[in-house]
């Protein structure tokens, strides 16, 4: 099989220089990349100063990034920064050391071992959906 020799164009918003989409992400993060998700579809590529961030919006890209081919993505120096803050868990970590946090965290998301929370996970959520509620009704954000 061949390669194309052009890249793959990731499509985002292209952002004002030299801060890319930061002010907007800054802002209200939690709208702006919703709003790119439903814009530009499951990978969105947004420019932050004269680095460059991607935003994973369907479990398909996830997993692939995360289960099928973790080896080829890095997590970048920004991570690093804030290894010392976060420590080295799974959304700091790499390679060998993410690889075995990952199997020894792996049981403890089977659904066998989720049963016996149903009830209060369900519980938690209407608790949370009764909170939004109100607040959706009136177009606040959540």
């Amino acid at each position: 099989m061949r390669r194309s020799s052009s890249p793959t164009v990731i499509p985002g918003p292209h952002g004002y220089p030299p801060l890319g989409v930061f002010l907007q992400l800054q802002r209200d993060p939690l709208r702006y990349l919703t709003a790119a998700a439903c814009r530009y579809g499951a990978v969105v590529s947004l420019p932050l100063g004269v680095r460059r961030a991607y935003l994973l919006a369907h479990p398909s890209p996830i997993q692939h990034v995360l289960q099928d081919q973790p080896d080829h993505y890095r997590k970048g120096v920004s991570v690093r920064r804030i290894t010392p803050l976060f420590g080295e868990g799974l959304t700091t970590s790499e390679g060998v050391l993410w690889r075995r946090q990952r199997q020894l965290m792996q049981p403890l998301f089977q659904w066998q071992r989720l049963l016996p929370w149903t009830d209060v996970i369900a519980a938690a959520t209407a608790a949370m959906l009764a909170r939004w509620g109100p607040l959706a009704a009136c177009g606040q954000p959540v």
